[in-house]
Formats: structure tokens, sequence, C-alpha cells
């Protein structure tokens, strides 16, 4: 079953959702009304029961001066519409502090506006932030009276930030669900593949959201013109073409160090970071319009350090060829190609996209999914051992004192990423020419992709 949470900003809805998904990333908690833009999803286990917990933005915002409105908050309502549509089960949360405000009032006559198109889902109330027992018996009966009122039933008091009561009021939800199948034949299923994990990186406004919505055709993430509008990672998880699972997670634009914010964006970029380092395949979204970046550079850096498969996407072509006349075409795209061989990425592929008008995007993911599976590639020790042979026929090693380097054996230890074990005569005699002759030579023989190689030495005995 899915459980939608939903209220007013700033209720609690994401320290509810970080109580119950433990271990998994987190939603974002700050003391600013409407911290989590996208709706988005976390697998729990409780009383017996498997569900996925939906966290969703605060559905309606109070201006922050007089005349001023949230510009998200159109959409993050209808995001967080779409989450009650697709749930079992709505959990409406008001604030013990505040009591009932207007907001909470006019969320209540939206849902009981609903109750038709949910088609009997259950709703229930509960009312966060009643942080003792006192708040949570005595003090709580006025508040009860009022909530009732509201027409969901009797309420459940709880503290999410202390954990108080917030496992009973589970227990009370999930009563209405079935017991988790823990028969072999499920277990053996779950532990089968997963999907592939496809993270989508780069600065803030380079179109990461636009690609994903694009590849989905879903209004998954939150798109404006506006750096810096995705707070949260978002997964997605899809069949593509009827074949391959997949999740995509958009992330939030990693800027500079010098100009994170405190607390939200800073947090927010540890997370892409720490995306990229549970992905299988990478998606570095580059700025057409802007060029190759610095800041780029770095993100492909931190890529390559944490040995991850990458595909470079340049993205808002059709808005870059606007202002560019046919014969330059050649001319920019050897540009793109000639940075992906400064920075040492030249087993990376480079795609022009456009995730505004669809150029390109099937590509990249049938691209990637190319690239997974050429990440899991092993070669025999017959195929590593005619690699030996072909590369010392081409080339002879330097000398270094009295003997020069000799190739003795070969054997891949591990794929994803794949590594190389080269037993030499000499391991000091190896020089960076020499492994980069050797990472030539292997990608000339099976070419791995958009993923890194690596090579270790050890001495013959």
């Amino acid at each position: 079953p899915i459980i939608a949470i939903i209220g007013k900003p700033n209720v609690g809805k994401s320290t509810i959702f970080n109580r119950i998904i433990q271990g998994q990333r987190q939603a974002l908690v700050e003391e600013i009304p409407g911290t989590t833009r996208d709706r988005y999803y976390g697998e729990a286990f409780l009383y017996g029961r498997e569900f996925i917990l939906v966290d969703t933005g605060g559905l309606i915002g109070e201006p922050k001066d007089e005349g001023e409105k949230d510009q998200f908050q159109q959409v993050i309502h209808s995001q967080a519409e779409i989450a009650i549509e697709e749930s079992d089960a709505i959990l409406f949360v008001l604030d013990y502090k505040s009591g009932i405000t207007p907001i909470d009032k006019e969320l209540a006559r939206m849902l009981r506006k609903k109750k038709q198109s949910l088609n009997g889902k259950p709703i229930y109330i509960a009312v966060n932030k009643a942080d003792n027992v006192v708040q949570r018996s005595e003090g709580f009966e006025d508040l009860k009276v009022q909530v009732t009122r509201l027409g969901f039933g009797e309420p459940m008091p709880f503290s999410a930030l202390h954990g108080d009561g917030v496992h009973s009021m589970f227990e009370t939800i999930l009563s209405k669900f079935p017991y988790m199948d823990l028969s072999n034949e499920r277990i053996e299923q779950e532990l089968g593949p997963g999907p592939i994990r496809i993270s989508i990186v780069g600065k803030p406004n380079a179109g990461k959201s636009s690609l994903l919505n694009k590849i989905i055709d879903e209004q998954r993430s939150i798109v404006s013109d506006i750096p810096g509008t995705t707070h949260d990672p978002v997964d997605c998880n899809f069949l593509w073409r009827d074949k391959h699972e997949l999740c995509l997670v958009d992330t939030a634009g990693i800027r500079r160090r010098s100009t994170h914010k405190v607390g939200l964006e800073k947090s927010s970029v540890l997370w892409a970071l720490k995306s990229i380092e549970k992905s299988h395949v990478v998606f570095l979204v580059i700025d057409a319009t802007v060029g190759i970046t610095d800041q780029d550079l770095k993100i492909a850096s931190f890529i390559m350090e944490n040995r991850k498969s990458c595909i470079i996407l340049v993205n808002k072509w059709d808005l870059y060829l606007k202002n560019k006349k046919t014969r330059e075409e050649l001319s920019d795209q050897l540009f793109f190609h000639n940075f992906q061989k400064q920075n040492t990425t030249n087993f990376v592929p480079v795609l022009f996209t456009s995730a505004k008008t669809g150029f390109c995007v099937p590509t990249a993911i049938d691209l990637s999914i190319k690239v997974f599976f050429e990440r899991e590639k092993k070669l025999k020790i017959s195929q590593l051992l005619q690699i030996i042979k072909e590369a010392t026929f081409k080339h002879k090693f330097p000398k270094k004192g009295k003997n020069s380097l000799k190739l003795k054996y070969a054997i891949q230890t591990k794929h994803f990423p794949p590594t190389f074990l080269f037993w030499v005569n000499n391991p000091e005699d190896v020089d960076p020419s020499i492994v980069r002759y050797l990472l030539k030579s292997i990608r000339e023989f099976y070419p791995f992709v958009g993923t890194p190689i690596y090579i270790k030495f050890r001495r013959n005995k």
C-alpha cells in the first residue's frame, strides 16, 4: 500500500517520513515553510506490513510578506494532489502548537470534496508536535473536539520529533492492510537484481528536472527557470521499452562550495553527491547555452573518483543552435569532444540533447543501459594474455636500470568497475605512461564505454 502524508507547510511531514523511513535517504528538515517541493517515496516495514510512504510539499503556502506569493505553490499543490490520487491511505497532519488554522480548514474542505473521487480511501487525521504526556492527554481534550468536527474521525496526537505515538498511529493506519507475504517464492523474487540506478547531476538550471520529466512523460519534478528549484533527490522507478527496470534520480544542482547557503541548499548538494555514490550510471548534464565551466569539470572529477559510469549530456541544444549558423555546428561539437579528451574522460560518450523537444533523449537512456551491461563485462585470462602479447609487440617498454619491464600474467579481479591485476617483474618500474598505454590497449580490445577501468600491479614470484 501507498500512504501519503499531507498538511500545511512546516507541520512536520518530513520529520514523520524520516522517523519511519530509517536507513534510507531522508527528507530535508528545516524551520522554513515549504522546504519539501517535490513528492518522493520511501519503502518501510512495520507490524508485518510492507508499505510505501510519500512525503509531499505543503499544500497551501502562506505569503512570506504582504502581497508576495510563493511562486512554487501552484506546482507543489498539483504534486501533492497526484500523491493523494495514487495513494491507498491519506494521513492528514495538523500542528498542535498553532491549532486549527484557516489553511487546515481549507485543506479539510478540499479532502471532503474529493471523498467521492477517492473511492473510499481511508483518511486519518493526526496532530503533530504534542511533545509531552500532558499535551497528548488532558491538554489535548479541547483541540480533540475541534479537530473531530472536521469530519475525519478521532484525531491521533503524537510527536514526530521525539517519536512518541508515531508507531501506534501507523499501527492503526496499517491495520486495514494485509500482512506481507513471507513465502520462499516472494523472498527469492525480492532477492533478484534491482533496477538500474541512473543519477542526473549537473549545475543548477542545466535542465535536469526537464530531462527526467521528458523521459517519464510526467511532471514528476518541479520545473522552473529559477536555479535551485529541486531541493530533494527525486527517485522515479519505471520500465523502459517493456524490458529494462530503471530508477532515475533527479538531484539538486551542484554549485561551487563558496556559493552554498547554510542548511537547506548545502544539504541538497550533499545528497546530490551521495546519489552519485549509489548510482550505476550518472548523466552529467551541461548547459549548452553556458558551455563548459570549472564546476562541470569538478563534478566530472567527483564522478570518476567514485568510479561510476558516466554519460555527458549537453542539454538545451535547441536553444544553442538558434543563435548559431549551420556551418559552425561541427566545430561546436568538436569543442565539446575536446573537453572530453582534455579532462582525461575520453571513454565517456557525449550526447547533444534537448529536454524540451526530446531530441536524443531516448538515445541517452538506451546508451545508459548499454553502459551498465558493459560495466559488468569480465574478460577471460586468455583474452588478457592476448592483450599483453599485442601490447608488448607494438611497444617496447623503456628500461630502468639493467632490465626492462616485463608483463608476465593478468586477470580481471572484479567488475563494476572493471579492475585488472598485472604480474610484472618489477612493480616499481611501472611508469604512468605505461598505465595509460595498457588502459588504451584494454579498451581497443573491449571499449567499456562510459566506464572507468583500473589497473593494479603485483611482483611476479
